[in-house]
């Protein structure tokens, strides 16, 4: 790997903000409690990065608009020898990147939404911001839909959890899976509703009260859905999201 070099978190910041939408969750990767534990690498004008919040976790970006062969190249470069049931997320094309490389377990192509017209949100009553002290009622609700959402308990500090609840008991949240008032960003993510009360608004109530936070903190709010799940696209179209890029995501085995 000598022609692969280690990049700066300076270099790696101008090149992000030249495309905040393509870039949004790199760009908050580049704060606490990210920066400390990833690596990003860089070839010729191109970077990938292994991102990680610790050690029980990291994931691979090769996000890019330009040169998509060239950066899925250097994506499968910097990638060998990471650990089964690491995730990588880079541009079409990054399962067949993988392909004789690595066994893969594609996860399909998702779309990354952006809030443009904010004046479509739900008025947030009844929802109330979640913390530390909510973990097992988080808990509980994402046991009762296993693998439905990705929730780290370290998302819940410095970002923007909201939930509902009924007799005590949580039965729909939203959050933030990266937020950075540094630099501006934010993305939308654990968005999850108890299989025994769906159908009835909350995952479009608890976005919203999400959403309409954040507006007060950043100025770019996005959010990833699976390109498949019509009934979760449409829902956001109806807040005021626009599908804006495309991309894939893999497993390695």
């Amino acid at each position: 790997m000598s022609s692969v070099e280690p990049a700066s978190k300076r270099e790696l910041a101008d090149h992000f903000s030249t495309d905040r939408i393509t870039h949004l969750y790199a760009l908050a990767d580049l704060d606490e409690p990210y920066w400390s534990a990833s690596t990003w690498y860089r070839r010729d004008g191109l970077y990938v990065g292994i991102v990680s919040a610790g050690s029980d976790w990291e994931t691979g970006y090769a996000m890019t608009t330009d040169r998509v062969d060239e950066a899925l190249a250097l994506m499968v470069e910097v990638g060998e020898g990471l650990d089964p049931g690491v995730w990588i997320t880079g541009p079409a094309g990054l399962e067949a990147a993988f392909a004789g490389v690595s066994d893969v377990d594609p996860k399909g192509f998702h779309h990354r939404m952006i809030l443009r017209h904010p004046d479509r949100l739900m008025d947030d009553d009844g929802c109330r911001p979640l913390g530390s002290d909510d973990l097992s009622a988080i808990s509980e609700l994402i046991d009762a839909a296993p693998g439905a959402v990705f929730f780290q308990a370290s998302m819940l500090d410095g970002g923007c959890w909201l939930g509902v609840f009924e007799a005590d008991r949580l039965v729909a949240m939203a959050g933030t899976h990266v937020v950075s008032d540094h630099w501006g960003v934010a993305a939308i993510g654990g968005v999850l509703t108890h299989p025994d009360h769906r159908g009835r608004g909350l995952a479009a109530r608890t976005t919203s009260a999400v959403a309409l936070r954040l507006r007060d903190r950043v100025d770019l709010i996005g959010l990833n859905v699976a390109a498949d799940n019509r009934v979760a696209v449409r829902l956001y179209e109806r807040l005021g999201f626009v599908a804006a890029i495309d991309f894939e995501e893999i497993e390695l085995r």
